[in-house]
């Protein structure tokens, strides 16, 4: 099974693929690609960002004003392992987390 993964960086409202092939303009007009997309924000810069996406994440130790916008605040504090979460939540939910997992506890 082939899975692609789009990285995006974000810099002051716009947004660089890291991709070829897949530009801004593709991004901010495509809902279903919107939609396929999470982010993991901290304070209210992200809440643009946050709203659009398929899965919205804040960390911990993000500001409370997130928490109506989010679909899940992680327990772990943004630097402490609030991604890895986030990632486990993800896998855990596709099915996927117990084989991987396994794969490296043997």
């Amino acid at each position: 099974m082939t899975t692609k993964m789009f990285l995006f960086s974000i810099f002051q409202n716009r947004v660089w693929p890291q991709l070829p092939g897949v530009g801004s303009a593709d991004w901010s007009t495509s809902s279903s690609l919107q939609s396929e997309c999470l982010h993991v924000g901290d304070d209210i810069v992200d809440l643009p960002l946050l709203k659009r996406v398929g899965l919205a994440i804040a960390v911990g130790n993000a500001h409370p004003l997130l928490r109506p916008h989010v679909h899940y605040w992680t327990k772990r504090d943004g630097g402490l392992g609030a991604v890895r979460e986030a990632i486990e939540l993800i896998l855990t939910a596709q099915g996927k987390w117990a084989a991987i997992a396994k794969e490296y506890l043997g």
